[in-house]
Parts: C-alpha cells; structure tokens; sequence
C-alpha cells in the first residue's frame, strides 16, 4: 500500500475511533472479562478488540519506519530495529513503540536512533469460538543509580506471549540488557527485567528502561500461547509448540563477528518480536532487528562495527492460537 495511502487511511481510523463499536480501550477491563490481569495494581490493564470466532487468517503484514505505524485496532505492532546511540541515559537515546497517540502504534526514537516496526492484523490470528485478541498496556523496568541495579515488572499471564517494545537510556554491554522471561504456565506472570549489571559500580549516574506489550488471542487461561520454534534436531523444520518444548523456542544472535543473523518462522505462521537486547550500541552501525527476508521468513539479525557486539534474542507467536 502506498504510504501516503496508509497514512491517511490510519488517520481517518483515528477519527471514526470513538464511534467503531469494536473498540474498548479502557485502563479497567470490563466486568466478566478475562482474569489474566484483574485485581493486580502492580500488571498493567488491557484492551480488548473483539469477541469474534475463529475467522479466515489474512496474511496482512507490513513493516513500517513512519511514526503513526497502525491502527491499535486493526493491528498489532511489535518493535522490530532497535540501533543507534544509546551512551547516554534519556529520552535522546530511546527506540520504542506504544500506542499512546490517537490509538495509533506510534515510533518514538532518539536524534541518533533508528526503531522501525512490524505490524500485523488482528485477523491472522486464528482463535478458538469465544475467544478474543488483546494486548496489555505499556509495562516498564527501570535500572538507576550509581550502582548496579535490576529492575523487574510483572507483565501478562503465560497465555499470552510478551516481547521488548521499548529501550531507552544507556546500553554498552551484554551484562546491560533489557530482557523477557516468559511464564512457563499459564497461571504465572512473564516477567519484562531491565539491569546494568556492570563489572563494579558505575562512576556516573546511568539509567536503562525497558518497555513491553503482552498480545493475547484464545480463550483466557485455556492455555500457554503458542509459539514457533526450530525443530530441536532437523534443520530448517519449525514446530508450533509452548515454551516449554524441547524444542528451540527462541532464537539468538550476537555480532562478535560483525553480523549475525537466524532464520525464524515463516512469515504467514507467526509475528516475531524482541524477549533481549543488550550490548555496545555507539552510533549507527550498532543495530539489531527482525526482518522479512527473500524466502518468505523472519529474520533476527545484529550488526556492529569491529571492537563492539550487539546481542539480541527473539520469539515468535503463532498465528494459530487452538
């Protein structure tokens, strides 16, 4: 579609937003809904976009750089290039995505950053009858101070899969990371950790946050999401499983030779998002993202120049969610 196309279009979404009965966007879920997040303070609200059935998946998928990426209602959005400069503490030094803006997915990004996003429709996911789509309000972590520091948030139940949509402050090795742990039932809540865990105290004030989103689609509590993973002993052979499988669930890379890059689902099975990302990032070779590749893929993959490495871990959520 042609951007401008698509610019407008998500505009006029923004407009017709508050009278489109298939939106409910509220800090407080409504009474009778799901319990993934009820009557916990410390877990972000959700919003819930539908109640529909199973529906016909469409493989509509985009990957976007502008800043009003998509209609939260019509997609879901997950950070996909995080690189740049990130010396510094602050908002100078961020690549995020939320939807704070007109319920758009907005890009923020620093002067010396680079975010860019994939966006894909709610109506891929294929769901059973009484289920739903919904995805958490922003959580964040924070790691401060003179010294070392960790910082975790509870996030979403293990029903739902949860992944890095923001970075911003300073990041200048693998021991200062912003990172996903996600539940391993379905009772337990993922947990979105950032640290600066620095060899010895840091000698200036520093300051790393770590943003994540959880998505859901199914029947609440039904069981863990599922995921998209590389068959644990045949080569090119991908698994729809939990992330309890025995087979490899999440993926990694590391730029200690310069480049790095896995292949991951295919691009009309799943949506893959950040659960690591931690390193070196000096300037505008220092990046990490999740890409389409010529073979109908996702790809992660991270860059660097000589002398610096960037880390980065990824899953990805299934389209089918039965």
């Amino acid at each position: 579609m042609n951007r401008q196309v698509r610019t407008t279009n998500l505009m006029t979404w923004a407009i017709l937003g508050s009278v489109l009965s298939l939106i409910v966007g509220c800090e407080t879920p409504p009474d009778g809904g799901p319990t993934s997040t009820e009557n916990d303070p410390e877990v972000p609200g959700r919003i819930v976009l539908d109640s529909e059935g199973v529906t016909e998946k469409a493989t509509d998928y985009f990957q976007t750089n502008e800043r009003y990426a998509a209609s939260q209602n019509l997609y879901m959005c997950v950070l996909s290039r995080v690189g740049g400069d990130f010396t510094n503490y602050g908002v100078n030094h961020s690549c995020t995505i939320d939807y704070t803006d007109y319920d758009f997915w907005t890009i923020y990004q620093g002067d010396n950053n680079d975010a860019r996003a994939i966006c894909t429709n709610w109506n891929n996911f294929l769901i059973p009858s009484g289920g739903n789509r919904q995805f958490s309000e922003d959580a964040e972590a924070i790691a401060s101070g003179y010294q070392d520091d960790t910082d975790d948030t509870a996030v979403w139940k293990g029903d739902a899969a949860t992944f890095i949509t923001g970075v911003t402050g300073e990041m200048q090795s693998n021991n200062t990371y912003v990172q996903i742990l996600q539940a391993t039932t379905v009772g337990a809540r993922s947990t979105l950790r950032a640290s600066s865990d620095e060899p010895g105290p840091l000698t200036d004030f520093s300051e790393l946050v770590g943003s994540a989103h959880a998505y859901f689609a199914g029947v609440p509590q039904a069981q863990l999401v599922k995921l998209i993973g590389a068959h644990s002993t045949t080569p090119g052979l991908f698994v729809r499983a939990d992330v309890n499988s025995s087979h490899k669930m999440e993926f990694s890379v590391s730029s200690a030779s310069g480049f790095s890059a896995v292949s991951m689902s295919h691009q009309n099975s799943g949506i893959c998002g950040f659960t690591r990302i931690a390193g070196n990032f000096d300037g505008a070779e220092e990046r990490v993202r999740i890409e389409p590749t010529s073979d109908n893929r996702w790809r992660l993959g991270a860059w660097s120049h000589d002398g610096k490495t960037v880390y980065a871990r990824a899953r990805c959520m299934a389209y089918d969610q039965r």
